[in-house]
C-alpha cells in the first residue's frame, strides 16, 4: 500500500483533495483495481489515477467497463487500453 500511496496521493493533492480523501480513493482504487486482476503497482498507480479523472463509478464507464471484463487481458493490458482509450477518445 505504501508504495502505491507515494505514486497516487500526488494526483489526488493536486485537486486540493484532503489526505484523508485521497487516502479513501486510493484504498478504494487498491481494492477495485485487485477484483479486477490488476495487482502491479504501477498499474494500480494508473488505475487511481483515472478514479481521479473519471470519478469514483469509472469502472461502470461503458468503456472502461468492457475493458475491465475483458478475461484474456492481464492487468498491465487492461491499462493500457485505458491508457489508449483515455488519450484517444477523451
Amino acid at each position: 500500500v505504501t508504495g502505491v500511496q507515494t505514486c497516487a496521493l500526488p494526483i489526488c493533492q493536486t485537486g486540493g483533495w484532503s489526505d484523508e480523501r485521497g487516502l479513501r480513493l486510493v484504498r478504494q482504487g487498491i481494492a477495485e483495481s485487485a477484483s479486477q486482476g490488476i495487482d502491479a503497482e504501477r498499474d494500480v498507480a494508473r488505475y487511481i489515477e483515472f478514479l481521479v479523472i473519471y470519478g469514483p463509478e469509472f469502472q461502470s464507464l461503458g468503456w472502461a467497463a468492457e475493458i475491465l471484463a475483458t478475461p484474456d487481458l492481464d492487468g498491465a493490458e487492461k491499462m493500457d487500453r485505458i491508457d489508449n482509450y483515455d488519450l484517444f477518445n477523451r
